[in-house]
């Protein structure tokens, strides 16, 4: 049996207009294996997982100066230069946020085994869940303990 949390943030600012990006992701996952070994060489096992994954995302930004100035919200910019803002026109004062919220859940159901002959083991696994994936994989084992 097996569980895992994990957490993590992210923040950033970006670019000329100071956009402020910040992420917020949980994973958990929880799983039940199962196995047996049959005639000492091959073992069979199978296992069941519940995963999900929450993200969620905030970008607060005012819109570039150009487009300000375009909308009339900043007087036009001097030759060579950036217009201030004016108690006339003072800019875009009102930061907007757009949020975006991504969720995944997955049932995963394992299904495999390894055959070993002598320091040769080889496995094969099937996962089926939301997306399916079939794992092979060959070992040798050097100087195997007596």
């Amino acid at each position: 049996m097996q569980g895992v949390y994990q957490g993590t943030s992210l923040t950033n600012t970006i670019g000329l207009t100071e956009s402020k990006l910040s992420a917020n992701a949980t994973i958990r996952s929880f799983s039940v294996q199962a196995g047996k070994r049959l005639w000492d060489v091959i073992d069979i096992y199978g296992a069941y997982a519940y995963e999900h994954i929450d993200v969620t995302s905030s970008y607060t930004y005012v819109l570039p100066h150009e487009t300000q100035v375009q909308l009339g919200l900043l007087p036009l910019d001097p030759p060579g230069g950036k217009s201030e803002p004016t108690p006339e026109r003072p800019g875009d004062t009102k930061p907007q946020t757009s949020t975006v919220l991504a969720e995944d859940l997955n049932h995963k159901f394992i299904f495999g085994f390894s055959a070993n002959y002598g320091p040769v083991r080889a496995a094969l696994d099937v996962n089926i869940g939301n997306f399916n994936i079939v794992t092979f994989a060959l070992a040798y084992t050097f100087n195997e303990p007596e």
